[in-house]
């Protein structure tokens, strides 16, 4: 089974940690993000668009870009330029692995204790694998604690 994420490079870092999986991932070294196809970014999902917290994000997120294009403009290659970016800089990555490996995933991926953006990418993800395969999935629940999870079969 393939899935196909669009997150930030910081989630695209915790998928890859999944070794059993095979991962195809789009490249920053090779784009060159002043010529063809701007940066995107994925927000803080837990901060509101017009709060305080939000206007400091995107400050940070505009000044990022801007030293990109500096520095590109000033002739250094894309792949170096890239270290101006933060994690949030968003990644297409594909994850392919056999259903097993889903299983211990979702269970591990699912829990309390998960990051809340890599829980904004899992949940609605096993509710459809629940819904597509119901006989391998039914029985994780999202949002337990990873030792209760653990306690089911993988």
């Amino acid at each position: 089974m393939s899935v196909d994420f669009l997150v930030d490079r910081g989630v695209s870092h915790e998928l890859v940690r999944h070794r059993l999986f095979s991962y195809t991932q789009s490249s920053t070294r090779f784009i060159n993000y002043a010529k063809k196809i701007p940066p995107t970014f994925v927000g803080p999902f837990d901060i509101s668009n017009d709060s305080q917290e939000y206007a400091v994000w995107d400050r940070a997120i505009h000044e990022a870009e801007s030293s990109y294009k500096q520095l590109i403009a000033l002739g250094i290659a894309p792949q170096l330029a890239r270290s101006v970016f933060p994690t949030c800089l968003s990644t297409r990555i594909i994850v392919t692995g056999n259903l097993r490996s889903w299983r211990w995933f979702l269970l591990a991926r699912t829990s309390k204790a998960c990051h809340p953006q890599m829980l904004d990418v899992t949940i609605p993800l096993l509710k459809e694998f629940q819904e597509k395969i119901p006989i391998l999935f039914e029985d994780i629940e999202a949002g337990q604690a990873q030792s209760e999870a653990f306690k089911k079969p993988h």
